[in-house]
């Protein structure tokens, strides 16, 4: 009965998933009625379920998810290249992430970082994570010993020159990835594909630094890499159709769902994310406070909100994208515009691995910080920007 009531309350808190709610009532109807009624009960639950919003949306995912794997020119007879091995340049939290999607298929991985210190916290971030799992009772200890054992690092570029597949992960700027990418142009075997992990940058432009735009594509990993099943599939202006169809093929044997887009900033998640940032900063300027917008949002039954959300993916990678694209003459003419996430990042703020972004966390648990309230009511009057009242209506803005 304790169980039957724990999930009732955490149903209550999302109402925009009925199905949690069904799931409870069916149980109680399986404790307390007879098994013909039971039935009835259960048969009345699955009948409303059908014509609910969340049941439609979940029916269009289902299908989405098939539709997405489809591309322009993607034939079942295109030959794909093997990947029997995978080298990333970037040890930090996305190259590791990385890393143990390609060590769980079996994958042998290397990872190259040019600071040894750094690369030693890449290479125990895995393993830790690894480990993690096996508390979580998801993997074995012996398959844990497995996956270490395909995994290497390196401080040199050259060690990269056995592998099928290479990828940088290093952070989000365009000369730091064009020089990169002109390393991997200049060490990969004949044959071999180069991947960016960029999530906002001109991947054609990362294409013709390497020398050999052909056997380039962008790999968009979301953060956290190992657990988001999202995997962007960036298609530049010379992609081969080979490389395409290798990657979308790798993307599923690693457990990804893939998304063939073109170049454009932002691609197709963080080209929506932005609009979605956007209106959640201009809400926080305006004086709403961070854990209202997200208990809004999850209440329509997201697993987050959008503020846990890029304390999760980290603020420095948001801040970094909007600080790119306004090099990029993307922004529009408002300095206010995207203001919060760039000071937030600016003071170090940088999220959950920094302890403290939109909120400061105890461990990993999100807490309201009155110093982010501070923040914006300074970047507000810095701006020009009035605070609504409390009591004012959501539908002004």
């Amino acid at each position: 009965m304790e169980v039957i009531n724990k999930a009732e309350a955490a149903a209550l808190k999302k109402p925009g998933w009925p199905q949690l709610a069904a799931i409870v009532r069916c149980a109680r109807a399986a404790q307390d009625l007879t098994f013909a009624e039971g039935k009835e009960v259960e048969a009345r639950e699955f009948a409303a379920l059908v014509h609910s919003p969340s049941s439609k949306a979940l029916r269009h995912l289902f299908f989405a998810e098939r539709e997405a794997v489809k591309a322009p020119g993607l034939t079942r007879d295109i030959e794909t290249r093997p990947v029997n091995s995978v080298g990333i340049v970037g040890a930090g939290t996305m190259g590791a992430g990385i890393a143990i999607n390609f060590l769980n298929a079996g994958i042998s991985t290397l990872v190259v970082e040019t600071d040894p210190h750094a690369l030693q916290r890449g290479l125990e971030l895995i393993r830790k994570t690894l480990e993690a799992d096996v508390v979580k009772g998801r993997i074995t200890p012996e398959k844990v010993a497995e996956r270490l054992q395909l995994l290497r690092g390196a401080l040199n570029y050259s060690e990269l020159v056995d592998c099928d597949l290479l990828i940088e992960a290093v952070f989000e700027n365009l000369a730091v990835k064009q020089q990169v990418c002109a390393e991997l142009g200049r060490v990969a075997k004949p044959g071999a594909m180069i991947a960016t992990n960029t999530s906002t940058l001109d991947v054609d432009l990362l294409a013709a630094a390497t020398g050999r735009p052909a056997d380039v594509i962008g790999m968009h990993f979301f953060s956290p890499a190992n657990i988001m099943r999202l995997l962007e599939v960036v298609r530049g202006a010379a992609t081969s159709r080979e490389v395409l169809a290798t990657v979308m093929k790798l993307a599923t044997a690693i457990g990804k769902v893939p998304v063939v887009s073109g170049v454009c900033y932002g691609f197709i998640g963080n080209r929506m994310a932005e609009v979605y940032m956007r209106e959640t900063e201009f809400l926080i300027l305006e004086g709403a406070e961070p854990s209202q917008i997200d208990a809004t949002i999850e209440s329509l039954g997201f697993a987050m909100g959008p503020c846990r959300m890029l304390d999760m993916a980290g603020i420095d990678v948001g801040a970094k994208t909007v600080i790119e694209y306004d090099k990029a003459g993307g922004l529009p003419p408002d300095s206010s515009y995207r203001s919060l996430v760039r000071k937030l990042f600016a003071l170090g703020r940088h999220g959950v691995k920094a302890g403290a972004g939109y909120y400061r966390y105890d461990g990993r648990s999100p807490v309201a910080d009155a110093e982010v309230t501070s923040i914006a009511e300074s970047l507000a009057s810095q701006h020009g920007i009035a605070a609504r009242k409390k009591n004012q209506s959501r539908g002004n803005h």
